[in-house]
C-alpha cells in the first residue's frame, strides 16, 4: 500500500499522525525519488485535510513543506501547494 494510499482514507489520517509517520514523510522527503516525492507530497495534502492534523503537520513539516514548493515538478509542487492552502485554510 502507498502512502497516499494509506492517506486517502479518512479513518487512517489520525492514525498517521499519532504513530509517528509524519517524521518518516520528512524524511523521505529528503530523497532524490520523484515517484517517492510525488507520494509523499499527495499524502501531506490527505493529512492536512483532517483539521486535527494541521497543527501537527505545522510543527513537524514546515521547511519540507517549502522544500517540496520549489522542487521544479508540477504534480510535487501543486500538492504542497494545496496542503499549504489546506493548513490556510479556516484561520
Amino acid at each position: 500500500m502507498s502512502l497516499r494510499s494509506i492517506c486517502l482514507t479518512r479513518e487512517h489520517r489520525p492514525l498517521v499522525v499519532s504513530f509517528g509517520i509524519l517524521e518518516a514523510l520528512v524524511a523521505a522527503a529528503r530523497l532524490d525519488d520523484k515517484a517517492l516525492l510525488r507520494e509523499v507530497a499527495s499524502a501531506f495534502n490527505c493529512l492536512t485535510s483532517y483539521e486535527p492534523n494541521k497543527q501537527q503537520v505545522c510543527d513537524v513539516a514546515v521547511c519540507t513543506l517549502v522544500g517540496l514548493l520549489l522542487n521544479g515538478d508540477p504534480v510535487i509542487e501543486r500538492h504542497a501547494a494545496c496542503t499549504c492552502a489546506n493548513l490556510l485554510e479556516g484561520k
